[in-house]
Formats: C-alpha cells, structure tokens, sequence
C-alpha cells in the first residue's frame, strides 16, 4: 500500500473512531457555534492536530523527515 493510501486511512479511521459523535465537538457547536467548534477541532483537539498532520502529509506540505514523527 502507497503511503498516500496509508495516510489517508489513517486520517479516516481516526475520524471514525472519535470524532462521529465528539462531545466536545458537539457543546461547542451549541455553546459558540459551528465555525468555533470546527477551529477548535483542527487548532486545539490532539485527535485533530494528528488528522491536519496527515492532511499535511497528503498536500506535501510536510517533509520527508518530518512525516516519521
């Protein structure tokens, strides 16, 4: 499997796996709105840091020794 293949499964099964449902997702959707909510998503959440990591890695915006960390 390409690493782009791998990359992206990555980013997908993490997405399945904690953000369908996310509560934090969800009270700050209520609390602040939508737009708030989605800019702690890709800014403050560690679940997704590590997917805009893999988006990253898609865009090539990464370099090679940066995509190991």
């Amino acid at each position: 499997m390409s690493d782009r293949k791998k990359w992206l499964q990555r980013a997908e099964n993490l997405m399945n796996d904690y953000c369908k449902g996310c509560f934090l997702y969800e009270h700050n959707k209520t609390d602040k709105g939508k737009r708030h909510a989605h800019r702690f998503c890709i800014s403050d959440c560690t679940v997704g840091l590590e997917i805009k990591k893999y988006g990253d890695m898609l865009a090539g915006k990464v370099k090679e020794e940066d995509k190991k960390s």
